[in-house]
C-alpha cells in the first residue's frame, strides 16, 4: 500500500490501474509515496497518453512527471509541446532530446525558438539553427543571438542549412542583409 501526502488514501499496485489519469499524475510525483508505487503510476500514465483527449494531454503536459515527458513529446502536437515547455520538470536535456528529433515539426521548433525560457539557452539555440526543419525566419532570428565564436564554429562544421549558412557567412564577414 502506498500512502500519500496529507494522509491521503493508500493505494495498492492493482488500484493504480483504476485511478483517473490526473490522480495517477499526482501519485507519480508525490515523494511521500514509495518509489516503486510512483514508478508504476508513471508507467500506467504513459500507457494512457494516446487515449486521452487533446485537452487532457495538454493538462497532463503541464504537470507530468519527468518519466512521462518524452511520451508526450512524441505526440508532436504543438499545443501539448507548448505545455511541456512550461512544465517545471522539463530540463534542458529533455528539450534537447525532443528538439533533436529529425521528424520534429517546424511549428514546434518555431515555438521553442520563441519561448522565453528555452529560446534563451545557447545549446538549444544552436540546435534550432542547425535543425533542417527549423523555419528559416526562426533560424535566422536565433542566429543573430548566437555568440560570434559559435557562428564561426557552425560555419566551419558545415552543419547549418544552406540559407542559414549564407546569412551566417554574411554576419561573420560583417555584412548585413
Amino acid at each position: 500500500m502506498a500512502k500519500g501526502a496529507g494522509g491521503s488514501r493508500d493505494y495498492s499496485i492493482g488500484e493504480l490501474d483504476r485511478l483517473p489519469w490526473r490522480r495517477l499524475a499526482q501519485v507519480s510525483t508525490d515523494t511521500l509515496i514509495p518509489a516503486h508505487h510512483r514508478k508504476v503510476a508513471e508507467q500506467r500514465l504513459a500507457l494512457r497518453i494516446q487515449g486521452l483527449a487533446l485537452g487532457e494531454q495538454i493538462a497532463l503536459a503541464r504537470i507530468a512527471p519527468g518519466a512521462v515527458l518524452a511520451d508526450l513529446a512524441r505526440l508532436r502536437e504543438p499545443a501539448v509541446f507548448q505545455a511541456l515547455m512550461g512544465n517545471p520538470r522539463t530540463t534542458v536535456g529533455d528539450m534537447t532530446a525532443f528538439l533533436q528529433d529529425p521528424h520534429q515539426t517546424p511549428e514546434i521548433l518555431r515555438s521553442a525558438a520563441e519561448h522565453h525560457r528555452w529560446g534563451a539557452t545557447i545549446p538549444l539555440r544552436i540546435l534550432l539553427v542547425t535543425h533542417q526543419a527549423s523555419p528559416v525566419h526562426a533560424a535566422l532570428t536565433v542566429l543573430t543571438t548566437l555568440p560570434e565564436a559559435e557562428v564561426r564554429r557552425l560555419l566551419a562544421e558545415g552543419s547549418l542549412p544552406p540559407v542559414v549558412a549564407i546569412q551566417a557567412a554574411r554576419q561573420h564577414d560583417g555584412e548585413t542583409e
